[in-house]
């Protein structure tokens, strides 16, 4: 009978503040929606494991790196 298997991936998830990076991550997650929410500072992790159907000997584990976001405009600079 063959091993089970984990593999794990990280994923970053970057860009402007306000766009829905900690929303998305939240519904894929945890199957839940905010509408109201206080704008990331720092980072914030979140892990989801996956099963495999085709291979259930092997999981999946994703840990997200939900980055803060920041307006950056050449009018700012």
């Amino acid at each position: 009978m063959p091993e089970n298997k984990q593999f794990i991936y990280k994923i970053c998830l970057a860009g402007d503040g306000g766009v829905g990076k900690t929303s998305l991550v939240l519904r894929y997650c945890e199957n839940k929606f905010k509408e109201n929410y206080i704008m990331t500072i720092g980072s914030n992790f979140s892990t989801k494991e996956v099963k495999l159907e085709e291979y259930p000997n092997y999981s999946v584990k994703l840990q997200i790196w939900d980055l803060a976001g920041q307006n950056n405009s050449i009018s700012e600079l």
